[in-house]
């Protein structure tokens, strides 16, 4: 009987720790067609920042293309491997990414 007991008690266990972590994914919000275009765009720009076309932005995107992102943190967009400098810069350019990327100056 305590055997039994154990049993479910792991398996409600692994229930909740699934639903915890599935629950803890950022998910990312759809876009509309005309901002989906901007953002493709000015990714085109901000690819080119580093001197190579080569679908990851190198400079951190949280940092206005300031600084040198990170291989270590990374988050993808529309096609794109964006490169952030730090877990703070990753975590808040998250939160509103379209809207904090279409407002980053670029030079050509």
């Amino acid at each position: 009987m305590p055997l039994l007991k154990l049993k479910k008690s792991m398996g409600l266990l692994a229930i909740l720790l699934l639903c915890t972590v599935s629950a803890c994914k950022p998910s990312s919000p759809s876009m509309d067609a005309e901002t989906e275009a901007k953002v493709k765009a000015k990714l085109v720009k901000a690819d080119a920042v580093d001197g190579q076309v080569d679908k990851i932005v190198a400079k951190c995107a949280g940092c206005s293309l300031a600084m040198d992102g990170s291989e270590k943190y990374t988050m993808p967009l529309a096609g794109y491997t964006l490169h952030l400098c730090s877990e703070h810069c990753k975590t808040n350019f998250s939160k509103d990414t379209a809207k904090k990327l279409l407002a980053i100056e670029i030079t050509e």
